[in-house]
């Protein structure tokens, strides 16, 4: 079975609630092609639960190299929320990378089953300014659409669970991502957090895999 490396971002679903300003350095390691990315982000999150994110990506291999991978802005607000469980939250994002620019709008439908589990459904548009092969290897802007989902379960304060499934234009791809979140009061607010995320990904060469391991740190106003 091949093995791919998949560096999975959760934007909006897994930002603190906390209203404020934060800045956040992740590294995340592939068990699959042993490589690293280092993500420097920036970010404000308001009373209403709107927020606004700045991202700086870099490809560090096997630390010995040290390449630009990608810049990233994006924004989200809770349009619409017509009871305490029920959230719908329009979102967007532009980005830059090597290769062009490009970006995604999507709408998130959350529902709060419980205190301890709730449930996001997420329809995605994602759009490129520039052409890549695509898996017919013909040049193509390979536009996709995407429906997720996420299965958020928070088992203590310190410790999380999510399972994500994300079905796109030609593949699948299933993640289960557990976090452990450890939270400092002195000498600033700090939460850091340990991630382990296993991929499944389906596309017309078959199945593929790979493991990233993520520590985060998070420093908020």
């Amino acid at each position: 079975m091949k093995r791919l490396a998949t560096f999975m971002l959760i934007s909006s679903v897994s930002c603190s609630a906390l209203a404020g300003a934060w800045v956040e350095t992740r590294e995340a390691y592939n068990t699959a092609s042993e490589l690293h990315e280092v993500i420097l982000r920036a970010g404000y999150h308001f009373d209403q639960g709107a927020g606004v994110m700045l991202t700086n990506a870099y490809n560090v291999g096997k630390w010995d190299e040290l390449k630009h991978s990608y810049n990233e802005i994006e924004g989200w607000y809770p349009l619409f929320k017509p009871t305490d469980k029920l959230t719908f939250q329009p979102g967007g994002l532009i980005n830059d990378n090597r290769d062009g620019s490009g970006g995604a709008v999507y709408l998130d439908t959350n529902y709060t089953f419980a205190p301890w589990f709730n449930l996001t459904f997420r329809y995605r548009y994602n759009h490129n300014n520039y052409k890549t092969p695509d898996f017919n290897g013909e040049m193509d802007k390979n536009d996709t659409h995407e429906l997720a989902n996420y299965w958020n379960f928070k088992v203590t304060d310190a410790f999380s669970y999510t399972s994500n499934r994300i079905f796109s234009s030609g593949q699948m791809i299933i993640t289960v991502k557990m976090a452990k979140t450890i939270t400092g009061r002195l000498p600033i607010n700090l939460a850091t957090r340990l991630t382990r995320t296993g991929g499944h990904i389906w596309n017309c060469n078959g199945w593929t895999d790979g493991m990233t391991i993520t520590r985060s740190n998070t420093v908020f106003g």
